[in-house]
């Protein structure tokens, strides 16, 4: 038997009014969940086992002139409805504190509920922008990996177009007739056509990076000719020969609007034209 039977006991003393209020009507009346059931039915137990330890306490000699003495009728017997009722009460004023308890939990679970809520929606608010950001980086990235792509591109057209454009130029290079010899301002050797390796003998590996006048020592032009023509900025013009054996026409040419400042020296072979003139005038005043 629980201990809030105990004041129930005994039955011939309780009536009708205080039966209503036996601590299992209270809680099969409430509305309360189970779980707050059984947390009510708990404090209710651990009151009730208060209430029998005082009763059982106020049979004892040493309380029982002063405890009981309030529960005593005139002939001295308990009075057990007042035993019962006062029991009721503070069974009452217990289950009001407890009832007070749980809607104060109740209340503070609803704020805390509210205040979960009002942080996910928050979270979803923040998720979805960052959820917009993200998406628009993504295309904003792939628009420039498109671009950077169609970059690329163009670059590897342009190269080809300047590696097809230098093979072209260098064709037309090695293919004169005339020798072509690049030299930069410091007298270094930068073109060496094939012309150049046929009238010196001196290879293009031999003579490309070396100073000219070391890779062909024989040359005609000096030092001066390449200073004055870069300081002057104007094209000069030396004839070599060596009469009746050969005779070139030297042509310095000063490179404008150019990274790397320089000069282009042409050395045209005349010699048989030379001659064929000669022998013409020489006819021409024999037959005169």
């Amino acid at each position: 038997m629980p201990p809030a039977a105990l004041l129930c006991a005994p039955s011939s003393l309780t009536n009708e009014k205080t039966a209503k209020y036996t601590p299992n009507s209270l809680l099969q009346k409430s509305y309360l969940m189970p779980i707050q059931r059984r947390k009510v039915h708990s404090i209710i137990n651990i009151a009730c086992r208060h209430l029998f330890v005082a009763c059982f306490l106020g049979h004892s000699h040493a309380v029982k002139a002063g405890l009981l003495d309030v529960f005593r009728l005139e002939d001295g017997h308990t009075n057990w409805q007042y035993v019962a009722n006062s029991g009721g009460g503070t069974l009452i004023i217990l289950l009001s504190l407890a009832a007070i308890g749980l809607l104060r939990s109740r209340q503070r679970a609803l704020e805390s509920s509210r205040a979960l809520a009002k942080i996910r929606d928050e979270l979803e608010v923040r998720v979805q922008e960052r959820t917009a950001n993200l998406e628009t980086s993504n295309q904003l990235l792939q628009e420039s990996n498109q671009l950077l792509e169609q970059e690329i591109a163009q670059h590897k057209t342009t190269g080809n177009l300047l590696l097809s454009t230098e093979a072209y130029v260098n064709n037309i290079i090695q293919s004169m007739p005339l020798v072509l010899i690049g030299v930069d301002k410091e007298g270094l050797v930068t073109q060496w056509n094939n012309r150049a390796v046929a009238v010196t003998g001196v290879n293009a590996a031999n003579a490309i990076g070396n100073n000219l006048w070391q890779a062909y020592p024989a040359i005609t032009i000096t030092p001066g000719h390449i200073v004055r023509a870069l300081e002057d900025d104007e094209t000069i013009t030396i004839k070599h020969s060596q009469r009746g054996q050969y005779y070139f026409d030297i042509t310095i040419y000063p490179l404008r609007d150019q990274i790397e400042t320089g000069v282009v020296i042409l050395i045209d072979d005349v010699t048989e034209r030379v001659l064929a003139e000669n022998l013409l005038i020489q006819s021409d005043k024999m037959s005169s």
